[in-house]
């Protein structure tokens, strides 16, 4: 399916239709590559190391309408030759989905520094998360608009909105996104991660936030919403190519937001405390296997790591919980 996406900029040098050219310039490098990567995953399912010309797709930069600052592309998928009309797409899906799937990886969520002890309700911090939650619902449902949200508070529902949105578009794509998770998705983030952090370059001075958008005949959607902060932890982060089991007693864990604290146990992390995500596309399939796992000392989980520039793990991206071992 034809789509258009939208690289949304408001801010700074923005507001005047202006962009700095080298940071501009070094995020359309950074997105190009981004999205034709993606997009040749889609197809054959090979991520190419060097794009040439063979490797090239017809992803098209189209002429700016008037705005804070927009980038249009367009992306036209590949139609299948002749010998390959019966072979369909190695991925089945627009290069947004795709987006939405690293983006939901590499994005710091709303929660995390909300993270309660688990009981029968929903957690100490909810209240605040549950009227953030509200106040982007009404905003999706045209409800109300970004002028009469609270002084203060834009920037948050802004980036709430874009969650919510992305969580309904990755959980109607659910099996699909799970068989990503056990198949080439850590290699796909581990991809996108320097490329997505070079994309953040252009919120040093030429804008205050960046919405990615896309729009086909279904309507349009937002794909995610960076800001300064979320633009800084992006930066350094880089991504595990390979899924690691690990074993842990979890000390803290949010059901509503599927953020918490574990504490792993290993000959080579003993007692290491880190902090851990469930993706919202499985969160409701497995948090009540979490919790009852929880009852136990142990809980055995598959993830793969975010690292800082030193290697150092920084969170942890859990996609399925194990069952624990008996020895």
């Amino acid at each position: 399916m034809k789509e258009t996406i939208v690289f949304h900029f408001e801010g700074a040098l923005a507001d005047s239709h202006r962009l700095n050219f080298y940071e501009s310039s070094r995020f359309q490098y950074a997105a190009a590559r981004l999205l034709v990567k993606l997009s040749s995953f889609r197809r054959s399912g090979n991520i190419p190391q060097k794009i040439t010309p063979g490797k090239n797709t017809q992803i098209n930069l189209v002429a700016q309408a008037e705005g804070s600052f927009n980038l249009n592309v367009e992306d036209i998928p590949d139609e299948p030759q002749k010998e390959d009309k019966k072979k369909s797409p190695h991925f089945d899906s627009n290069l947004s989905d795709l987006i939405a799937y690293v983006a939901e990886k590499l994005l710091k969520k709303i929660g995390d520094d909300s993270i309660g002890v688990i009981d029968d309700s929903e957690g100490e911090g909810s209240s605040d998360f549950t009227q953030l939650d509200q106040l982007a619902q009404d905003m999706i449902e045209k409800k109300t608009t970004l002028s009469e949200v609270p002084q203060g508070s834009s920037d948050l529902v802004r980036r709430r909105v874009a969650e919510i949105s992305r969580e309904r578009r990755l959980s109607v794509l659910k099996d699909k996104m799970i068989k990503l998770d056990a198949g080439s998705g850590p290699k796909l983030v581990a991809m996108s991660a320097p490329l997505m952090s070079e994309m953040a370059t252009i919120l040093r001075t030429s804008a205050e936030t960046m919405e990615v958008r896309s729009t086909n005949r279904d309507g349009q959607q937002i794909v995610f919403y960076l800001n300064k902060d979320m633009a800084e932890d992006i930066e350094v982060a880089i991504v595990d190519e390979d899924i690691t089991d690990i074993l842990g007693d979890i000390e803290q864990f949010n059901k509503v937001t599927g953020w918490g604290k574990i504490k792993i146990r290993s000959e080579t992390n003993e007692n290491k405390v880190a902090t851990f995500n469930i993706p919202r596309y499985i969160l409701s399939s497995v948090k009540k296997e979490l919790i009852d796992n929880m009852k136990r000392d142990l809980v055995y989980l598959k993830a793969f790591f975010v690292r800082d520039q030193a290697g150092e793990m920084i969170r942890m991206i859990v996609v399925e919980i194990l069952p624990t071992p008996t020895e």
